[in-house]
């Protein structure tokens, strides 16, 4: 039983890495400590079922990349500033999440913020 929960730890802690996930947003979204999330990642205790399939879905793995049967490869490589605003609006609550969205698309729509290579292939 030890070996799992070590393997589930560091696979947790090397996908955390990977996407710029901290173990306090971990904390808050699965409503527990942040001393639970550091055992987790450590290997002192277990994760329980529903929290760890709540995590998986949260730092977008499956069961399979946190149990180390498949591989954690990262589906898409984030810049350093795509991190950033990923890690913001994780921090966020529905409603901040929302408005956070709601002015996303709001500039995505407006002409004079789109990528100059947009506006070319306009012309």
């Amino acid at each position: 039983m030890g070996e799992i929960r070590k393997v589930i730890g560091k696979n947790i802690k090397e996908i955390c890495a990977l996407k710029g996930i901290r173990q306090v947003e971990i904390a808050e979204h699965l409503n527990v400590s942040q001393g639970s999330v550091s055992n987790w990642i450590k290997g002192t205790n277990s994760i329980d079922i529903e929290n760890l399939a709540e995590l998986c879905r949260f730092i977008g793995v499956s069961l399979d990349q946190i149990y180390g049967v498949a591989p954690l490869a990262p589906t898409v490589s984030l810049s350093k500033e795509e991190t950033e605003l990923l890690a913001v609006y994780r921090s966020l609550n529905s409603s901040g999440r929302e408005l956070l969205l709601g002015s996303a698309r709001a500039f995505s729509e407006s002409p004079s913020t789109q990528k100059e290579e947009q506006n070319k292939t306009a012309m």
